[in-house]
């Protein structure tokens, strides 16, 4: 079983739920001063739990979305967005990872879409279904003999252990 990094997270991660953070304690902090009475800052605060909520969801996702190729199945995701794909249905479509924007992904169907992670089901300008498990904006684009294909960011200095893992798996 090899694992693969997609990049730098958890500084993502910790930025994030800390402007979040900042951005609650404004909102509460607002919806008391609007209302001494307490009749809007109690729709806030549960505004504010909802939101924390949903922010411990995705931060779960954006901290243990992993790569794996165990035997002859390439494991991409996590929690509510992973999948398993058999290393013998992908072929690399190129060695060199390129821009997302270019392979054409416009439409998220199911997923997490943050300007700097995105995990999930989109789908391409062609109507083709892809997953997308990207940190960064470079990706490798990974046909498959399926009804999907895959778009997933390598970190670089493995780039090439991914590829020779993937072939030797297939």
């Amino acid at each position: 079983m090899q694992h693969f990094s997609a990049g730098a997270t958890r500084h993502n991660a910790v930025v994030l739920a800390a402007c979040f953070s900042l951005v609650l304690t404004a909102l509460v902090t607002c919806g008391l001063a609007i209302d001494p009475a307490g009749h809007t800052p109690g729709k806030i605060l549960v505004a504010a739990m909802v939101l924390t909520v949903v922010l411990a969801v995705v931060d779960y996702h954006v901290l243990a979305a992993k790569i794996t190729i165990d035997g002859d199945a390439l494991k991409l995701g996590a929690g509510f967005y992973k999948i398993t794909c058999l290393t013998s249905e992908i072929e690399l479509e190129t060695d060199k990872p390129r821009s997302i924007r270019d392979m054409g992904v416009t439409l998220r169907v199911n997923g997490i879409f943050m300007p700097w992670f995105r995990l999930g089901w989109f789908r391409l300008r062609t109507g083709r279904r892809v997953f997308v498990f990207a940190r960064t904006d470079r990706a490798l684009y990974l046909r498959t003999s399926r009804k999907f294909d895959v778009i997933v960011s390598i970190n670089e200095a493995e780039l090439a252990d991914f590829r020779s893992a993937l072939r030797a798996a297939a």
